[in-house]
């Protein structure tokens, strides 16, 4: 069982809304989080075909046998009913209650969609990603971070000790090309397999659509809908460039990264820790680490960062800014155990152009945590979550 930081946060905003929707990747945890949140409702999964069908058959007589409410996982198996829970929730009998009715779906874009067109005002969306590094439990972390890596960050692996090169093929079998494969009719299994395997080696890269079709042997337009399909299924997301009016010499293109670091190395086709270490990709696989790392801490946490990287066409570069008002935070992320002054040239490179003004300084890497020069630090990446501490806003 895991102590998910999203815990205190769901049940406040259930004292209130009627209706939460929590969505994030298959295998996060969803369906413990809210059964162990709202273990006195009752629980339904539309994965089943039987209570689909139960429910789907006659959407108000069911809704009649739950007055209470309910809690429904997998909800875009059936995402009609959200039209019958909005006219549940807006009975002047249950406008006032609070948590009413818990959702969980495992495709973020569809069922946005239709939480959006159904119960617009009604429901609160949050998202459960895999695990962050402060919510996995000692017995379960290692201190070499290619151990980290490799393992990555879902509850199984995590909580039953699964060897990755056992879970990884099968999450990726029997939930990422199912689901997909239900999302958009996908039908050439071999040749998605073989472009996911190529985007993975273009992980904490500028994404490329046009090369990475050609390399894959699709075109651009299948690429740019395969990516989005990864991303509709929390497996991938990106990071947009920050502009600013230095020159028109800023880059435009987007990064991408895996949610999972786990994945990542299976879908490369490392499954020791210690390919890592030799492995070409090896900063790149660091980097998206470090940077899913700060993804899931802001969604759990609702912390309002926007994050984004910069880079000129000489390829000068900041791994990742966390942009939150006035507030801008660089940080560089180097696999490294050695701190060096020279990780932090190109903060400075761009801090001297007077367009940014960065709030704090940092470099991410494997060393030990210690003082930097000119109001910097080098930050070991076990003490990232002091960093959130320092940067947590509370409700």
């Amino acid at each position: 069982m895991w102590n998910r930081i999203i815990e205190s946060r769901l049940l406040r905003v259930a004292r209130t809304s009627p209706v939460i929707t929590i969505t994030g990747p298959r295998q996060s945890g969803k369906t413990t989080l809210i059964r162990t949140c709202f273990s006195n409702k009752a629980y339904f999964t539309l994965e089943n075909p039987d209570t689909r069908q139960l429910i789907s058959s006659d959407p108000r007589g069911w809704l009649a046998t739950v007055p209470q409410g309910a809690l429904i996982d997998e909800v875009q198996r059936y995402p009609e009913i959200c039209s019958y829970i909005q006219g549940r929730v807006d009975e002047p009998e249950f406008k006032a209650q609070g948590g009413l009715f818990v959702l969980t779906g495992s495709e973020q874009f569809t069922l946005s969609q239709t939480i959006s067109q159904s119960l617009a005002g009604r429901s609160v969306n949050m998202k459960l990603l895999p695990l962050q590094l402060n919510e996995i439990e000692k017995t379960s972390r290692y201190t070499d971070w290619k151990e980290e890596l490799l393992f990555g960050s879902y509850p199984r692996v995590r909580a039953d000790k699964v060897p990755p090169r056992e879970f990884y093929p099968s999450y990726f079998e029997n939930y990422v090309q199912r689901d997909l494969r239900n999302l958009s009719k996908l039908t050439d299994l071999t040749s998605f397999t073989t472009f996911t395997r190529l985007a993975a080696a273009q992980s904490a890269q500028l994404l490329n659509l046009s090369s990475l079709g050609n390399l894959a042997g699709i075109t651009s337009n299948t690429a740019k809908s395969w990516i989005g399909l990864l991303e509709t299924g929390y497996i991938v997301f990106r990071i947009e460039p920050h502009f600013v009016n230095i020159s028109k010499r800023i880059v435009k293109s987007p990064k991408l990264y895996w949610l999972d670091s786990g994945l990542l190395c299976n879908l490369l086709q490392i499954i020791q820790s210690d390919h890592i270490q030799s492995h070409p990709s090896q900063g790149s696989l660091f980097e998206n680490w470090i940077v899913s790392e700060f993804w899931k801490w802001n969604h759990h946490q609702n912390q309002g960062f926007q994050f984004r990287f910069i880079q000129d066409k000489t390829k000068n570069e900041i791994d990742l800014l966390a942009i939150r008002g006035e507030e801008i935070h660089a940080i560089e992320i180097k696999a490294s155990a050695t701190p060096n002054i020279s990780f932090l040239k190109n903060i400075e490179l761009f801090e001297s152009n007077k367009e940014l003004k960065f709030t704090t300084k940092t470099v991410i890497y494997t060393g030990e945590s210690c003082p930097g020069p000119r109001s910097s630090r080098f930050v070991n990446w076990q003490d990232i979550p002091k960093l959130w501490e320092e940067w947590t806003i509370s409700d």
